[in-house]
């Protein structure tokens, strides 16, 4: 037990959290010190205006000094990403401060004394904000970003992802039905994995699979061998030469490459008059979590990447037009709560058999114009520019 006990006092997480206390410590007294300044100035009390300028003031003061303060010596943060940090930090440290005025203001209504209203509303601030920087701010550089080689080896977190998913039966036929309207004669699946989508697609149409995992080459050949649907498995979609593909289609794969533009330029001389280039990818980056790290994400995708993709499109003059939308809003919230919130490093086969249950309502919320979601559907029609 007490070594239990004092291997604990030594961990990471505990050593950040005394670091949280005192220096949350020195950001209240400067806050009050800020305050107290303020407010000594005789503008600040002539008018409910000026108090409340004089509040907000120290407010976003006191939340830029809190801010690197954390940044540096609290979670010891010195990557690139310190302006998305601030901005999260910002909202993270909005909401801690919004529920400590509801709950003062709730215990108050109940009867309860000003002093145990302070304490508690300012504990439960702390709480929150500790719990929020950590999991929503500062957590994401802890984690370096996994290469494809590493995410996708035969035991690595990509592989086990998709032996899960594997099991979701209507699930992967809910991400099927978003590719099937697109489908043609020829098509070319890139980045296959396991072969989950391939073998639903080769139920009715012929297909080329590419892949880049050597682990996975071996399993599609395996799984495929003497299948009359399946043309050729390559492991280089850029061998590809002649323009013979009525669809071109990913599942929750163009978040891998870096150079997405250059996949796009290349699908576009690949695809026949009319044909598509249709990629299913995750979607938000305020869904970004470490496990997106560990299985190689570059990016979810944003409405910012819609237009970047865009602009390349017309930059270059391809004769492509996007369409693209939100699709599957209950996962949204499902992976906020289990991947950002929980940290959760994998996704088990329970969740995974949730979602599968779900698919229906998946399915009649996507045909709502969605605001946000999990996932989105990019289009890519082939003979019209944009």
């Amino acid at each position: 037990m007490i070594a239990r006990i004092s291997g604990a006092l030594r961990s990471h997480r505990f050593q950040v959290l005394l670091r949280y206390g005192m220096s949350g410590a020195v950001v209240f007294a400067f806050n009050m010190g800020l305050a107290a300044f303020l407010f000594s100035f005789q503008w600040t009390s002539e008018s409910d205006l000026h108090t409340n300028a004089a509040n907000v003031l120290a407010t976003e003061v006191s939340f830029i000094f809190s801010f690197f303060f954390h940044n540096f010596l609290t979670w010891r943060q010195r990557g690139p990403g310190i302006v998305r940090r601030f901005v999260h930090f910002h909202l993270v440290a909005a909401a801690g401060l919004a529920v400590r005025f509801i709950l003062f203001a709730l215990m108050i209504a109940f009867d309860a004394s000003w002093l145990v209203s302070t304490l508690l509303s300012i504990g439960c601030q702390m709480f929150l904000n500790f719990v929020g920087f950590d999991r929503l701010v500062f957590s994401l550089a802890k984690q370096p970003l996994a290469s494809a080689a590493e995410a996708y080896a035969a035991d690595g977190a990509g592989v086990l992802t998709l032996d899960t998913l594997e099991e979701a039966v209507n699930y992967n036929r809910y991400v099927l039905s978003k590719i099937a309207p697109s489908l043609g004669a020829s098509n070319l699946e890139l980045g296959a994995g396991r072969g989950t989508i391939s073998a639903l697609v080769a139920e009715t149409h012929t297909v080329t699979l590419c892949e880049l995992s050597q682990d996975n080459l071996r399993a599609l050949r395996e799984r495929f061998r003497g299948s009359s649907r399946v043309r050729a498995i390559s492991e280089d979609f850029f061998r590809f030469k002649q323009r013979e593909f009525d669809c071109i289609y990913s599942a929750n794969v163009l978040e891998h490459i870096e150079d997405d533009e250059r996949v796009l330029e290349h699908a576009c001389e690949l695809l026949t008059p009319g044909g598509r280039f249709v990629a299913y990818v995750p979607a938000g980056m305020w869904l970004y979590s470490s496990f997106d790290r560990k299985i190689g994400h570059y990016r979810r995708y944003t409405r910012q990447d819609v237009r970047r993709l865009r602009s390349f499109v017309k930059e270059r003059g391809l004769p492509l037009q996007l369409k693209w939308r939100y699709m599957n809003l209950p996962g949204a919230l499902g992976w906020f709560i289990r991947m950002r919130l929980l940290k959760a490093s994998h996704i088990d086969r329970r969740s995974a058999l949730v979602a599968d249950r779900l698919v229906g309502l998946f399915a009649i919320l996507d045909r709502l114009p969605l605001p946000l979601g999990q996932n989105m559907l990019l289009e890519f029609e082939y003979g019209r520019k944009q």
